[in-house]
């Protein structure tokens, strides 16, 4: 200990006494700097605690910035991106005070603090997990409302439009009902239908050009057809119900 010099004279013996100055001369060993709590007893529980903490704090981070791009588009779009914003939000601050009372505190129980995160983080992706899934399948409603909204629409203009067309009182009278029945016609659909739609679609076509030709005997036909096939659509919906 002869060749032992203290780096802080100015300093008590009991709280320099060890220290040593100088230089560290390099050899194929590694040097350790450890250092104990007031109760002479080396932890690394309360670094743990900080770094797992902040690793699931930046995580939440992530979430909020990444919300926009797995939330639902379309009609629902709205709707959807706040709902997820929000839980991603409320996780966020979640994991922000946890983080600031680990901080604060100072925990050195590593295993506690882990499960507790996990289990935030479980609880987390769950929601957001049955958020997702229920916004997709309420946009999947939404678009076949839609459509089927739009066959029943589309069909009623093109009848207005050719009624609109013709002179003839009597094949007037008839398309004016026609329009009628398929303006009150129920909007849902289903695949056992499409052949009753995709039919009246084609007689529809028939009859704009027995229009434009001012084919009197073929608009009041082919209006019958139509009429069957709306009334046959129509029985066949209300009796799956």
């Amino acid at each position: 200990m002869k060749y032992q010099k203290i780096m802080a004279r100015a300093l008590p013996f009991e709280v320099t006494n060890g220290t040593l100055e100088g230089n560290i001369v390099p050899v194929p060993i590694t040097f350790y700097r450890l250092q104990s709590t007031s109760d002479n007893i080396l932890r690394a529980d309360t670094l743990m605690s900080v770094i797992g903490v902040s690793g699931f704090l930046h995580f939440a981070y992530l979430m909020i910035l990444i919300t926009p791009l797995i939330a639902a588009h379309g009609s629902t779009a709205i709707l959807s991106k706040t709902t997820t914003y929000t839980i991603s939000l409320l996780y966020f601050i979640l994991q922000l005070i946890f983080s600031i009372v680990i901080f604060v505190t100072k925990t050195e129980h590593i295993k506690v603090v882990i499960s507790i995160e996990t289990v935030l983080t479980a609880i987390y992706v769950i929601i957001l997990v049955i958020n997702l899934l229920t916004d997709d399948s309420i946009e999947h409603k939404q678009k076949r409302h839609e459509s089927e909204n739009d066959f029943i629409k589309g069909i009623s203009n093109q009848l207005k439009y050719i009624e609109s067309t013709i002179s003839d009182k009597t094949a007037k009278s008839k398309l004016n009902s026609l329009y009628y029945l398929a303006h009150s016609s129920p909007s849902k659909s289903d695949e056992s239908l499409r052949f009753y739609e995709n039919e009246i679609v084609r007689n529809i076509s028939i009859l704009e050009e027995a229009a434009t030709n001012n084919e009197i005997d073929g608009i009041i036909t082919i209006s019958g057809e139509i009429e069957r096939l709306l009334n046959k659509r129509n029985f066949e919906l209300k009796t799956r119900r």
